[in-house]
């Protein structure tokens, strides 16, 4: 979002004030997850160099359900920023932290720690 200019008309400012539910916001919905394991089946199929061992079904099912762990480990994972940030909020208030420069590092260093790819 961006403010009203800041000392001159080619200057602005961005609000750097970020929604609680942002990180929840940006992660794929299940339609869009259903899409995108159909389409990977789809191209699957039309690739000569790929053998599909098993029904396009239990394949197609396979696909979401590792989407599906994928997105509730990273919703796992913010949960756990949220809990850091808020155990340290008042510090960081008083340090003059910023809490999204902060949250995105936590957030970095517990997905290195845990092996999720971000």
């Amino acid at each position: 979002m961006l403010a009203e200019p800041v000392g001159c008309s080619q200057c602005r400012r961005i609000d750097a004030r970020i929604p609680a539910d942002y990180a929840g916001r940006m992660r794929l919905s299940d339609r869009k997850i259903d899409s995108l394991a159909s389409k990977i089946v789809r191209w699957m199929e039309s690739n000569p160099d790929i053998e599909l061992l098993g029904s396009v079904d239990a394949i197609r099912a396979g696909i979401i359900d590792e989407f599906m762990q994928e997105k509730e480990r990273e919703r796992q994972l913010d949960d756990e920023v949220d809990r850091i940030l808020q155990q340290n909020e008042s510090r960081m208030r008083l340090e003059g932290v910023d809490s999204w420069v902060m949250r995105k590092k936590i957030r970095q260093e517990l997905a290195r720690q845990r092996g999720i790819v971000l």
